[in-house]
């Protein structure tokens, strides 16, 4: 079996499972507006376990639909609504936002809540953060940036992960892997290369190590450009720090909170306890 006959294999098995959920109307937009992207691929060509199926979504209308179908398994998410404004460094992206419609509780206190009760049930909701809504069967569903591959793209750190998989309406069979970048050298190289403007650099340097054990080489030209990057965050900000904290996909709200908390002497970070 060729690479894409496997990848159409896999993935559209995640696609007719997340279309049981869906009207026939919905099922449209679900095979239109979203698409498979990031390390997926490299575990499938390295024939490995894929662990996290990242789906995202081309437009808000569908972000808004997935979040709205799959956040009814738990009560506390119903509290919460998925808003998206217009992302400040890229006006072709969107950037998802949860809202609390709860009287008492905050974004912060309904993501755990939401969480502490998809452990109990272990139903389709496995885990809730401000960046995705992540499904029991591996499935994340990106909200955090909203936007046609091309865009998304922008924000990622290392250029293997720009790949991204279509399905065609004509039929999951059908569907077509796009290599994006740097992407297919990366890969054919399993070499990291850094594409010099993610939005999240603490998340790229502690993806780093995972790599190398895997075998994989980076140039010293990434390296610099990682530490360029870098230095051009403000790490004594402490909103700076919540945005690469929440780079951190899996990261839980209160955890983050109590880095920040910890963190904070007066008004300013302490360096040393970050």
């Amino acid at each position: 079996m060729s690479f894409n006959q496997e990848v159409n294999r896999v993935l559209s098995q995640q696609y007719q499972w997340m279309s049981g959920y869906f009207s026939k109307e919905q099922k449209v937009s679900l095979l239109t507006d979203t698409y498979f992207a990031g390390g997926l691929f490299t575990s499938l060509i390295s024939k490995e376990r894929v662990k996290d199926y990242d789906l995202f979504c081309s437009t808000t209308g569908t972000a808004a639909l997935l979040f709205k179908v799959f956040k009814y398994s738990c009560g506390y998410a119903n509290q919460l609504e998925l808003e998206f404004e217009v992302d400040e460094k890229n006006p072709n992206l969107y950037r998802g936002k949860l809202v609390s419609n709860h009287d008492r509780y905050s974004v912060d206190q309904l993501i755990s809540l939401v969480n502490e009760d998809a452990k109990a049930r272990k139903g389709d909701l496995a885990f809730l953060s401000k960046n995705a809504l992540s499904l029991r069967n591996g499935i994340q569903i990106i909200f955090r940036f909203v936007g046609p591959p091309n865009q998304v793209f922008t924000t990622f750190d290392y250029e293997h992960c720009k790949v991204a998989w279509e399905p065609s309406p004509l039929g999951l069979s059908l569907g077509l892997t796009k290599f994006y970048g740097k992407s297919l050298e990366s890969l054919a190289k399993a070499e990291l290369v850094y594409s010099g403007n993610t939005r999240f650099v603490l998340s790229a340097l502690s993806r780093l190590n995972k790599f190398i054990r895997r075998g994989w080489g980076i140039a010293p030209s990434s390296l610099l450009a990682l530490a360029l990057t870098a230095s051009k965050v403000d790490w004594n900000n402490k909103t700076a720090l919540e945005e690469e904290l929440l780079g951190i996909y899996g990261i839980d709200p209160q955890v983050l909170t109590e880095i920040l908390k910890l963190s904070q002497v007066g008004e300013q970070l302490d360096l040393d306890k970050v």
